[in-house]
């Protein structure tokens, strides 16, 4: 993924250009700044997303792993009761 570049001076520049007052376009321009960074700390990369899920399915293959472990271990116990018990 290629970095979104934000340039507030040349964006601040574009609305002066446009007719709005200096002071007017800098505080738009630093604002748009200010929103970007935060929306992008709530970013998510495609590695980031495919490593997340990666350990989700490690996790989710040993929670199988120990319920199957668990059954057999059960009715190999009900088994010994019930053949102990004829």
């Amino acid at each position: 993924m290629s970095a979104i570049r934000y340039n507030p001076l040349a964006y601040s520049e574009k609305l002066v250009e446009s007719g709005l007052n200096e002071s007017t376009a800098k505080v738009i321009a630093q604002q748009q700044q200010d929103m970007y960074i935060m929306n992008c700390d709530h970013l998510v990369t495609k590695a980031h997303l495919s490593h997340e899920l990666s350990v989700l399915k490690m996790e989710m293959q040993n929670f199988l792993v120990k319920c199957l472990i668990t059954a057999v271990s059960v009715l190999g116990i009900l088994q010994g009761i019930f053949h102990f018990a004829n």
